[in-house]
């Protein structure tokens, strides 16, 4: 009788346990991504040329302050001191995907 009361309590703290963890731990991955999409629907300007790998650019956040992404693009090289639009945020590799300012 007393083993299975040990494995009970044992499942009980495991569930409470997993519980707690899950409630303070996912939703911080949550509100850092929410956080990282504000800036998709943004303009900018590039501060380097932006190819399939990498490349920064200059945009202005809801605040109205000015901040340096790191970026890529599916298409060809993007130059310098062009204007682009902010279409996606890839969070697997932590960074924004840009493509030419529509004309």
């Amino acid at each position: 009788m007393s083993l299975t009361l040990l494995l009970l309590a044992a499942l009980f703290i495991t569930i409470l346990s997993s519980k707690i963890y899950i409630h303070f731990f996912q939703d911080k991955n949550k509100i850092i991504n929410r956080k990282m999409y504000k800036l998709v629907g943004s303009s900018g300007t590039t501060l380097t040329n932006v190819s399939e790998l990498f490349g920064i650019v200059s945009v202005k956040d809801d605040v109205g302050i000015d901040k340096n992404i790191v970026c890529y693009s599916y298409r060809e090289k993007i130059g310098k001191g062009f204007r682009v639009l902010v279409t996606d945020y890839d969070s697997i590799k932590e960074m924004y995907i840009i493509d030419e300012y529509p004309r």
